[in-house]
């Protein structure tokens, strides 16, 4: 299954900027747009939370330069290559290539901990991101809000160059909004006007104290 991992990071402050371009900007910065699609496991049942390696409460405050998941940062020579887009997007998926925003946060309270090393990673990022004038999107990975209060589900994160899952980058996988009166939506209500004859999925919410204390049984 090609999954991409990542981890999202309070890293070394000096290297975040408050101010990122926004997503049109981006967009119109870029001569290679690219939208990768990868499988998923879902945690949006609150129960499936226990398997997440962490699960934090958490406030994004600024956002870093993006870069490759290589170990120098820099863009694979598959770029340089002559090939057609579809082509390229299936050799970077193959390859675990991507770019990472590193994030920083105001605030982080972990509920959940099975990581192998509880040090602080070199950087928590969010999967995708703008570097050079390559701009790339990844399935439904969450692009994090300033100032928004999230629980979130934190992943290793992938060195493409060692084809390696590291903890030097923790990915934000999962990023669930949670509103002023402490209630935690884990899945959007679906639209009726989506297409098919079924019903649409209805949201899924929980209190944070009621998740606290699902978290708190995790074996």
């Amino acid at each position: 299954m090609a999954m991409l991992l990542f981890l999202a990071g309070c890293g070394d402050p000096s290297a975040m900027q408050t101010n990122q371009p926004s997503q049109a900007n981006q967009t119109s910065q870029a001569t290679l747009v690219l939208d990768l699609d990868v499988d998923r496991y879902e945690f949006n049942p609150p129960a499936n939370l226990c398997q997440a390696p962490m699960v934090a409460e958490v406030v994004a405050s600024s956002f870093g330069q993006s870069h490759w998941n290589t170990t120098n940062k820099v863009q694979p020579s598959l770029l340089s290559q002559s090939m057609p887009t579809r082509q390229l997007k299936d050799s970077l998926i193959k390859g675990g290539y991507t770019i990472y925003t590193p994030v920083q946060f105001t605030s982080m309270k972990i509920m959940l901990d099975h990581r192998s090393s509880k040090l602080s990673p070199e950087e928590f990022v969010m999967a995708g991101g703008l570097q050079g004038t390559t701009k790339i999107t990844v399935g439904e990975f969450p692009q994090l809000k300033v100032s928004t209060r999230y629980l979130v589900v934190i992943v290793p994160g992938l060195n493409a160059t060692t084809h390696r899952l590291t903890l030097q980058w923790q990915i934000v996988y999962n990023a669930f909004p949670i509103d002023a009166q402490g209630v935690v939506t884990l899945q959007q209500a679906g639209s009726p006007n989506e297409p098919g004859s079924g019903k649409p999925q209805p949201a899924v919410k929980i209190t944070l104290t009621a998740l606290q204390q699902q978290l708190a049984s995790c074996h």
